[in-house]
């Protein structure tokens, strides 16, 4: 599923082209803009503006990084960035990569997105391309003239300065100048089958997840489904929502996670038109407490073998576990108290995995 939503009353095209990967080379485009590769500066990563003189579609970005590797993230918004560099729920996003190895100063490494990003002619939005933190090659960008200077410009777009970012969505240095390579193709521009005005996910009471998500219209939207993961890598779904099919109105949806992971987990909204096409968007964190009074007592954990399991009669009564792909796997139970199960996990093969009580989602690693 490719990653895009807008969150304000914009016009966007998105064209899913699947996951790209790139080593060496550039995507192939029609058209490229380069702004500069000679950096005087440089911090986690960069936000810059992006106006379409007419209808474009881009594809993937050359981006100037210290020598090393790196994980990134690329962000992107409806309108400027100017105002919105610390709110990290007005972005979306739309490409991610790790173990990426950098071309070093002054050279374009490429970097690719999880789907096209289609911008119509008339309209302003935004990029922020960063590494994901400490331990990363930094990102190098040039110290700027003022916020929103159109530093390059060709027949189709302008590229306008705007933040130095520290990761993530934290501290801002300006004006910044974007070092890099834009790919883009001309001549197309959608509607997107709904414009999502926000999503929510909040923890209640320590125990579940109250999800709200509203639209400003819709065109042939049949349902929306939430998903939820613990690494952003792997999603899980959960529940599906029937869409209002085509509207010009504000809407407003909710759902709940009533049996959530425990500790700091994500949900994702996504929505699927009448003739099966999606459009995946906003991420939101939930982080709920595992030392609550009601929760099981799993331990040890990690484990290398046998695990433990204390709680009251109703949480053990049905216990599931699941490897990280979400695929039942069968319990071999040493011992059954009323108070007590243990089981043994040493034939397991390494990773992630998940007990299930009748309320709670717990994260055990086998090691």
């Amino acid at each position: 599923m490719n990653n895009l939503f807008s969150s304000t009353r914009f016009f966007l095209t998105v064209f899913f082209v699947g996951l790209l990967f790139y080593s060496d080379c550039q995507c192939t485009t029609s058209s490229n803009i380069t702004t500069t590769y000679a950096q005087n500066n440089g911090q986690d990563g960069i936000m810059f503006d992006l106006f379409a003189i007419n209808d474009i579609t881009v594809s993937c970005f050359d981006v100037n990084w210290d020598p090393g590797t790196f994980n990134y993230e690329v962000y992107f918004k409806s309108g400027t960035a100017q105002g919105f560099q610390t709110n990290s729920g007005a972005w979306t996003l739309v490409g991610s990569g790790s173990g990426v190895t950098s071309a070093g100063n002054g050279n374009p490494t490429p970097i690719a997105l999880n789907s096209s990003v289609g911008v119509c002619s008339g309209e302003l939005v935004s990029f922020y391309i960063t590494n994901t933190g400490a331990g990363h090659a930094n990102l190098n960008y040039t110290n700027g003239t003022s916020l929103g200077n159109v530093f390059v410009s060709d027949a189709n777009i302008q590229v306008r300065e705007m933040y130095g970012k520290a990761y993530p969505f934290s501290s801002s240095y300006s004006p910044r100048v974007f070092n890099g390579t834009i790919y883009y193709d001309g001549g197309s521009c959608a509607i997107l089958p709904i414009e999502l005005i926000d999503f929510q996910a909040k923890m209640i009471d320590n125990r579940w997840v109250d999800l709200r998500w509203k639209t400003a219209s819709e065109k042939d939207n049949d349902y929306f489904v939430i998903e939820r993961s613990i690494d952003l890598d792997n999603w899980e779904f959960v529940f599906q929502v029937d869409g209002a099919g085509n509207s010009t109105q504000e809407l407003s949806y909710s759902t709940k996670d009533l049996k959530p992971y425990l500790g700091l987990s994500y949900y994702r909204l996504t929505q699927v038109d009448f003739d099966g096409q999606s459009t995946s968007g906003k991420i939101r964190s939930v982080e709920i407490n595992p030392k609550n009074g009601g929760d099981l007592s799993i331990y040890p954990n990690p484990t290398s073998g046998k695990l433990k399991i204390s709680g009251n009669k109703e949480q053990l009564k049905n216990l599931q576990l699941f490897d990280s792909a979400g695929q039942k796997v069968r319990i071999n139970i040493l011992a059954s108290g009323c108070h007590n199960v243990t089981i043994d996990m040493s034939d397991l093969t390494l990773g992630v995995y998940f007990f299930r009580s009748e309320d709670r989602t717990y994260k055990i690693v086998k090691m």
